[in-house]
């Protein structure tokens, strides 16, 4: 497959992360008694999640690059979001303050790729 099959799988990827974070942050201050809304939205992000790995490490081989500290930096990110999943289920109380959070760390991922830079 090629670089940009990963690269628009990643894209793929993030777009339901985000959009499954979106519906488990409103659900939580809207709807908190809305299960079906928590159930698809942690299906999405997860599956979002999965996609993201498998098609960042399909372009991190594809591009030849090793394992720079943006590549680094961006994995770890991604883990602090895959937490945020459960942050945001089960602590309810704090998303309002989430959403900078989530915002914040995408913000930094997409900088960080767009851009890959030599720290």
């Amino acid at each position: 497959m090629s670089y940009q099959f990963y690269n628009f799988l990643h894209l793929v990827g993030m777009t339901g992360l985000l959009t499954g974070y979106g519906a488990l942050l409103a659900r939580a201050v809207l709807a908190p008694e809305n299960k079906p809304i928590r159930v698809w939205g942690a299906i999405l992000s997860g599956l979002g999640l999965v996609l993201l790995l498998v098609a960042g490490f399909g372009m991190q081989a594809k591009g030849g690059w090793g394992w720079p500290l943006w590549l680094l930096l961006k994995i770890v990110i991604w883990i602090v979001l895959g937490f945020l999943l459960s942050v945001i289920n089960k602590r309810p109380e704090y998303n309002k303050g989430l959403w900078a959070l989530v915002l914040a760390l995408v913000v930094v991922v997409l900088w960080l790729g767009q851009y890959k830079p030599a720290f």
